[in-house]
């Protein structure tokens, strides 16, 4: 029997939630109308009980097929924040 067409997964791949936080970042602040993200001054309790990495503006959820990125941003002075 032959396999041709079709195909099997040659392994897995696993990237750090620090590195997705940090691909964030810099994909946010190269958006239009973005000012910069702000600093934040995370309590205990939100480090212990958060659900994902979130230090900072950026958070990230990690489940097995997806990835849930949320990011705080300040937005310039006079920009239409649907537009951003």
């Amino acid at each position: 029997m032959s396999n041709q067409g079709t195909r099997q997964p040659a392994g897995t791949l696993k990237i750090s939630k620090k590195v997705i936080a940090a691909i964030a970042r810099t994909a946010a602040m190269e958006i239009g109308g973005v000012a910069s993200l702000p600093e934040f001054d995370v309590s205990m309790g939100e480090r212990i009980f958060s659900r994902g990495f979130g230090i900072g503006p950026v958070r990230v959820l990690l489940s097995e097929d997806f990835a849930e990125i949320g990011i705080s941003l300040n937005v310039e002075s006079g920009a239409r924040i649907p537009d951003v």
